[in-house]
């Protein structure tokens, strides 16, 4: 096989031209020269290849050769990079450059001269940019809270109604404090009848009970509430006072729902020197939770987003951080011994026995017995 066996028929995006000839540029490195005072040698840095261009000659020939041109110069116009078929050196994405001309000339009909300049055009790799999981639950997060006061606003309403319906009112409000104040172990002391005539004060200050917390109160605080049964809603015949009522309730358990849903995703990321078994269940647990509420009739669109968005949120979290976060194993003591020596033992640091205490529940620190234990990897 010569040569001109090997030769591939020329086009750019397609489009056919008659190869004439070619010049490539461009071919080498990148060098940078640093040259220094008072030293009779400098140094050559070696920054990369160069970026190569082709600079083709060719033409048009032919009856149709102004259509054929019309679609070139179409394929130079267009946006972004394109394949060049090179007779010589193949198929190459590069870019067209505004160095390109076409000649004619009342002597020679029926062609025209091209030149064609093309630059390689590479890929764009540095830099990139790249969500932080965890900073994108947070933002998650506050998005499903504003979601959910946005809908809470929507719903509740006490305003020309009668007074039992207030009273109702006030008595779901104070069921989900007795509960947050026992899971969160403090007092909250708002007047909450003060705040029925005015939604957003409410759902801001029923927002803040689940600011802080301690562990993960966030979480037992939503798996508290996305399963406490919403009440029944009436028939059309019912009154317009009994069925406002029972949208209060059920809006007010909405709430607390999404905010406590919320506050357990920023506790979850929140965790120093996570385990990943731990993320994993806790994954596991607030998806659970996630999942009960997408699932409730009626659930407005926005909400629907805002639930399952947060929900791969966390998912990616967990899984971004399963790259780096220790694991559990079992360990079985060879006797009965302190849980300090059994820290010391495993991880050469006997100030970590509290840790062994904790995960395993163990009654007796100065006594675990041999038995299979949950420690960390490292």
């Amino acid at each position: 096989m010569t040569w001109r066996d090997r030769l591939q028929p020329a086009s750019f995006r397609g489009v056919a031209f008659e190869y004439l000839a070619d010049d490539v540029s461009g071919i080498g490195r990148r060098n940078q020269l640093h040259e220094y005072p008072k030293r009779d040698q400098g140094y050559v840095e070696d920054m990369g290849r160069s970026t190569e261009s082709i600079d083709i000659e060719a033409r048009l020939v032919g009856k149709d050769y102004l259509a054929r041109l019309d679609e070139l110069l179409k394929a130079l116009r267009a946006e972004g990079p394109g394949e060049l078929v090179h007779p010589f050196y193949g198929r190459l994405q590069v870019v067209a450059n505004p160095a390109c001309r076409v000649r004619h000339s009342m002597e020679d009909g029926g062609l025209c001269q091209i030149s064609l300049s093309f630059t390689e055009a590479g890929e764009n790799q540095y830099p990139s940019a790249q969500e932080v999981p965890s900073l994108q639950v947070l933002s998650l997060a506050d998005r499903l809270q504003q979601v959910s006061t946005a809908r809470f606003t929507d719903v509740f309403q006490v305003d020309g109604l009668p007074e039992w319906v207030s009273t109702e009112a006030v008595t779901d409000i104070g069921r989900i404090v007795s509960s947050a104040q026992t899971i969160y172990r403090r007092v909250e002391t708002a007047q909450w009848s003060d705040l029925l005539g005015n939604a957003g004060g409410l759902a801001s200050a029923l927002l803040g009970m689940f600011q802080g917390g301690t562990g993960l109160s966030g979480l037992q605080a939503s798996r508290l509430y996305s399963t406490t049964p919403r009440p029944v809603t009436p028939s059309a015949a019912a009154g317009v006072g009994r069925q406002q009522s029972v949208a209060n309730s059920q809006a007010l358990l909405d709430l607390v729902t999404s905010a406590s849903i919320a506050q357990a995703a920023q506790q979850i990321v929140a965790v120093e020197s996570p385990v990943f078994d731990d993320l994993e269940a806790w994954r596991g647990q607030l998806t659970a939770v996630i999942d009960r509420e997408v699932e409730r009739p009626g659930l407005p669109q926005a909400s629907f987003e805002a639930l399952a968005d947060l929900r791969s949120g966390v998912s990616r979290y967990v899984l971004a951080e399963s790259a780096t976060a220790s694991r559990l194993r079992t360990y079985t003591p060879r006797a009965t011994l302190p849980a300090a020596v059994l820290a010391y033992d495993l991880y050469g640091d006997a100030s970590r026995s509290d840790e062994l205490v904790a995960r395993n529940g163990l009654r007796h620190p100065s006594f675990v017995p041999p038995d299979p234990l949950k420690v960390l990897s490292a």
